[in-house]
């Protein structure tokens, strides 16, 4: 009984910290200074740069795995591609942010945020008589 207790107690620390996240981590860090960035033009040209409500992020094993719900006060939603793929049905389209892993260029590390626009293709039926 004592070695079950013993056990349960391990796991549930070990999820509590699970829970933290690291605000160090590189691709966190790309990410802030990317909306850090959107909020700058924004001030200087509020008719061109939009803040959004929500910023989806496209879902990356490298970049994206356990970032929180909130980068300082921007909401970001991470998408798997079956996710985006629902949020584009009936030819709708989205805003998507992808962090790209870290590349090492002229002695300078490299992260690339890049913002695209998504939407599913109407998939036509040919049919052949």
């Amino acid at each position: 009984m004592r070695f079950i207790s013993l056990c349960v107690l391990i796991l549930m620390s070990a999820y509590s910290f699970a829970q933290d996240f690291d605000k160090q981590n590189i691709y966190y860090q790309a990410l802030k200074l990317h909306f850090e960035y959107i909020e700058e033009q924004h001030s200087k040209r509020p008719d061109l740069w939009i803040i959004a409500s929500i910023y989806f992020i496209e879902e990356d094993y490298y970049t994206t795995i356990g970032f929180p719900d909130f980068i300082d006060k921007h909401k970001i939603q991470i998408l798997s591609l079956p996710d985006i793929k629902e949020k584009t049905k009936n030819k709708k389209s989205i805003n998507i942010l992808a962090v790209r892993p870290a590349l090492w260029e002229d002695g300078k590390l490299i992260i690339n945020v890049i913002e695209f626009q998504y939407q599913e293709k109407e998939t036509t039926t040919l049919m052949s008589m």
